[in-house]
């Protein structure tokens, strides 16, 4: 059985083939949410014609409602006469880590979630995954978002200047970074009022001119993760406390369950380190894609089971 795994988050969409136990990953894909790209079945009916496979699994960030998840299940339908499985993002990472065994993961990529199960088979329990205007706390979205709003403050004298977390900023978001300076090094801002203004202008213009990508702000957090910034490292541990919350109440509501770490944020060490320091947590068995595609074989021999 040749089976496709989707797993579409905002900073990109993955695809899997899993073809007789074996994967072949298949070219990355742009970001995907459930509740916001119009265009979503159409890139996956085309995903779907190139590789003919005979299940489909797919997980999608903001997939929240079962009313969207059955309009893309039918789109699909409609179009390639396959069955798909589809389920938000956090439910496909699930698979990818256990299976339909016990346990828990802890997504901490542009947004924040933790799901798990207490007993193989048994339903799933979800934490966070409130979205990004309400939620995702300790996520990539939620700390750029911060370092993006000190940075501001610097700019515009409510806080003390901080040149390393202006520079971060305005560098990630593709901004002038301002002259050179007699050492070769690069002043992050300009020293008058009126370069500040315009770096003011210009992050707000980047952040609010598509305010749904949120990778927007997230890249910001990979390239203030190595800066000396005394705010940055305090949004930082902030951050971490509130994924070791996330992580201590799956516990109580899961017990000694086992808890895998999914998500680009895990892979900036100062977060890693300093969560593990207090949760213990391993990697997950398979990609949240392979999970996906893990789920549909599984839905295809065993007959219909929860997406949890």
């Amino acid at each position: 059985m040749r089976a496709l795994g989707i797993d579409g988050g905002g900073t990109g969409t993955k695809y899997v083939l899993l073809d007789r136990g074996r994967v072949r990953r298949l070219p990355d894909g742009p970001p995907a949410n459930g509740l916001l790209d119009a265009d979503l079945a159409e890139r996956i009916v085309r995903v779907v014609w190139e590789v003919r496979p005979d299940a489909v699994g797919i997980g999608l960030a903001g997939l929240r409602d079962p009313a969207a998840a059955r309009r893309l299940t039918d789109q699909v339908r409609a179009a390639t006469d396959l069955n798909p499985l589809v389920a938000d993002d956090a439910a496909v990472a699930l698979w990818g880590a256990f299976g339909a065994g016990a346990g828990a993961v802890l997504i901490a990529g542009t947004g924040s979630v933790a799901l798990g199960r207490a007993e193989p088979g048994g339903p799933a329990h979800r934490l966070g995954g409130h979205g990004y205007l309400v939620g995702d706390e300790g996520s990539g979205y939620w700390i750029g978002r911060e370092l993006a709003r000190y940075a501001l403050r610097s700019l515009t004298g409510v806080d003390p200047r901080d040149l390393a977390l202006e520079s971060a900023v305005i560098t990630t978001l593709g901004l002038s970074p301002g002259p050179t300076g007699d050492d070769g090094g690069v002043r992050p801002s300009g020293s008058d009022e009126g370069e500040r203004t315009a770096l003011v202008h210009a992050i707000e213009s980047a952040v609010y001119a598509t305010p749904g990508d949120r990778a927007v702000l997230a890249g910001i957090t990979r390239t203030a993760a190595g800066i000396f910034s005394p705010r940055a490292g305090q949004v930082f541990a902030e951050a971490v406390t509130d994924l070791i919350a996330l992580a201590e109440a799956a516990r109580r509501a899961l017990g000694e369950v086992p808890i895998a770490l999914v998500g680009g944020l895990w892979r900036v060490r100062k977060v890693r380190e300093a969560f593990i320091r207090a949760v213990p947590a391993e990697r997950p068995a398979r990609s949240p894609a392979e999970g996906a595609a893990l789920w549909a074989v599984h839905h295809a021999v065993s007959g219909p089971q929860g997406s949890g």
